[in-house]
């Protein structure tokens, strides 16, 4: 096991919060995708979405919080990741985003996981998983 890894395969964490029209014209603001289906109601209204919904990549970002922050926490860095889009995540919606360790090599602080982000009924929203580098600074 890497030095300072006290995590093992099986090992899971997680974030939840609501997703907000500030945090989508945030993200908007900050990413420069102002595409309208994420910020204008009027044109989402006419998509295939009926209504606005939130960017892939600010959920994807959660996984990136809970890996850097939780499990296996500072240090972390995404090497390789892999997401599936499953459903839009709509303006209010509350997500879950988790991760589980898969693997973790014994010469190197690679670690394989699994990721997951749900919404409040239980639907699937991104689905994948990564590979992480994980260096403990203790």
């Amino acid at each position: 096991m890497p030095s300072g890894f006290k995590f093992k395969v099986g090992d899971s964490d997680s974030v939840t919060m609501v997703i907000t029209d500030e945090m989508v014209r945030a993200f908007a603001a900050l990413s420069g995708d102002d595409n309208p289906v994420h910020l204008d109601d009027e044109f989402a209204g006419k998509t295939r979405f009926g209504k606005r919904i939130a960017h892939g990549m600010l959920l994807g970002a959660l996984l990136s919080r809970v890996a850097g922050t939780k499990i296996p926490g500072p240090g972390t860095i995404v090497i390789s990741q892999d997401i599936r889009y499953k459903e839009p995540c709509y303006i209010g919606d509350t997500v879950t985003a988790e991760i589980k360790i898969l693997h973790v090599r014994a010469d190197k602080p690679i670690i394989k996981i699994s990721s997951r982000v749900t919404n409040q009924a239980g639907g699937v929203l991104i689905d994948g998983g990564a590979i992480l580098y994980f260096e403990s600074v203790s």
